[in-house]
């Protein structure tokens, strides 16, 4: 299990890029949730395209996403 708060897409890419690198048998999942300033159209491409699986988690708070914001962009 790894714990990162990638605050990029750079950042989190280079963080799958080390996962992969260390355990390449593993299949990834992402437990994930994005300030409402973040580019999480990017980050969700990136995510759909390098991960097994991803699980949206939202917190009611005026900086951060929606649950239902994050399942529109995914």
């Amino acid at each position: 299990m790894y714990l990162d708060v990638s605050h990029n897409l750079s950042a989190f890419e280079a963080v799958i890029e080390s996962i992969n690198i260390k355990h390449p048998e593993c299949k990834i999942r992402i437990v994930c949730g994005f300030s409402k300033m973040k580019d999480i159209n990017s980050m969700l491409e990136y995510m759909v395209t390098n991960t097994e699986k991803i699980h949206f988690v939202a917190v009611p708070h005026f900086k951060l996403a929606s649950l239902e914001t994050l399942l529109e962009y995914a």
